[in-house]
């Protein structure tokens, strides 16, 4: 028998933009992958809030930014990433923030 793990994440998305529910899946999983990612490493309550915004609107391709915002333990790390590629932008921001985080905890003990 599997027993299907409770995961509650403290995720806040904010202007998360209208895509298709493809798209939709693969931005969502990203996010909760980096969110596990980090819960594992940092072991303590974790909040992360991710503010997207589109620059570009008019033209044939939008450049999207997105900025994470990562609280624990009483600090605070920011990521900031922007591309033409959503997808893309927010897999690096993930990967900033991870080692940003791996280097804070490293450095404080």
């Amino acid at each position: 028998m599997l027993m299907k793990r409770n995961t509650l994440r403290n995720i806040q998305t904010v202007n998360m933009p209208d895509l298709d529910r493809i798209e939709l899946a693969r931005i969502k999983s990203a996010i909760e992958g980096c969110y596990d990612k980090l819960s594992k490493i940092l072991n303590t309550e974790t909040f992360l809030k991710i503010h997207f915004k589109q620059h570009h609107t008019t033209g044939q391709r939008q450049k999207h930014s997105v900025s994470m915002k990562l609280g624990f333990s009483g600090k605070t790390m920011f990521s900031n990433e922007s591309g033409w590629q959503l997808h893309t932008t927010v897999q690096k921001a993930c990967s900033y923030l991870e080692r940003e985080t791996i280097k804070a905890i490293e450095t404080s003990g």
